[in-house]
């Protein structure tokens, strides 16, 4: 239920609504806290996935094997054998259901608490999951760019939502599906609890490219906990992060290129900010070469802090649920770790 609390910010009263802890609307002059990146190391963990924070606490990586390194809290790592082949593994935002995508065309269910017990399984690679808190889920395929609804992780005829879809979410009772629509706009969708269209509505945002699909050049997508979907398309000159709320309000920040689109990653934290990771060796420039820049946006696209590090091309950025700690996959073998402290 959504609450009024009373806050003050330098010595001035604030207002913001919040749904849970999670704020979905501040007035005039409020500000949340800065953070600055910290300590680095570099963890030895093999293979070539994200990693994904767990209700539990740990971070989970796939290897492309049946089985998945366990990186502790402690910063220890075990195994633990699971179903099948693991590339990445999603879970809700509830942390109540887990994706687990053996490549573009395979991904079993299963409990976050439980990885290695199989609840159903779907001929499509899931790299985002909206979930319900009565058990109603749509999938989304980065590769394919199309989504899929399911009644539960046993549904043996879940609803197939097309094509052209670049992200997904829910909140509040309904699920929201975004696709792009001609040469550079964008098309809401709003469903119910169970899977039927109740409308549509078009955004006209300036002209994004619309990317066929493939690792190389389809979009990164999430969600915050009040329905925003994020997603990261290509421009001429660069990407963009755009945001779209369940209003179908369009906000978004251009960054310039210094990556192809394939070579990005985007996260969000428990609190909607949002994480972008982009490698610059893939345009070869003389300034870049072999860097990776980490950039923090607050929820409103406001840019916090950016910074370059040494590393190949990332292929996953993760966070740790007390969104102090990010993870940032760097090459086969080495996965960076960054503290995020505040200011």
């Amino acid at each position: 239920m959504n609450h009024i609390v009373g806050i003050y910010h330098d010595g001035k009263p604030v207002l913001e609504i919040r749904k849970g802890g999670v704020p979905l609307w501040k007035s005039q002059g409020w500000t949340t806290g800065n953070t600055r990146i910290g300590q680095f190391t570099n963890l030895p963990i093999s293979g070539i996935s994200r990693g994904q924070s767990m209700p539990n606490g740990t971070v989970v990586f796939g290897n492309l094997t049946d089985s998945l390194a366990i990186l502790e809290p402690s910063l220890s790592i075990t195994q633990m054998k699971i179903a099948a082949k693991a590339k990445t593994i999603c879970v809700d935002k509830d942390g109540k259901l887990a994706a687990i995508k053996s490549d573009n065309d395979f991904s079993y269910f299963a409990d976050p608490n439980n990885l290695a017990t199989k609840l159903g399984s779907y001929a499509l690679g899931t790299d985002l999951l909206a979930r319900s808190p009565t058990g109603q889920f749509m999938i989304f395929s980065r590769y394919y760019q199309v989504a899929v609804f399911f009644k539960s992780p046993t549904d043996i005829n879940p609803i197939w939502l097309g094509g052209s879809t670049i992200g997904v979410s829910y909140y509040n009772g309904n699920f929201y599906l975004l696709k792009a629509q001609g040469t550079g706009g964008m098309l809401l969708i709003k469903y119910d609890i169970n899977g039927a269209q109740l409308a549509q509505q078009s955004i006209n945002s300036y002209s994004y490219s619309v990317s066929d699909h493939g690792d190389s050049n389809s979009v990164q997508a999430g969600y915050d906990a009040a329905g925003n979907i994020f997603v990261i398309r290509p421009l001429a000159t660069g990407q963009v992060l755009v945001k779209v709320t369940t209003d179908a309000k369009e906000y978004h920040f251009e960054m310039s290129k210094i990556s192809d689109l394939g070579d990005a990653e985007l996260v969000l934290d428990n609190v909607g900010n949002a994480y972008v990771a982009r490698y610059s060796g893939s345009i070869n420039t003389s300034t870049y070469i072999s860097k990776i820049e980490i950039t923090k946006f607050k929820n409103d696209l406001t840019l916090e802090w950016a910074t370059v590090v040494d590393g190949s091309a990332p292929s996953g950025l993760s966070i740790t649920a007390d969104n102090k700690l990010l993870y940032l996959r760097k090459g086969s073998n080495s996965v960076g770790l960054y503290q995020q402290i505040s200011k």
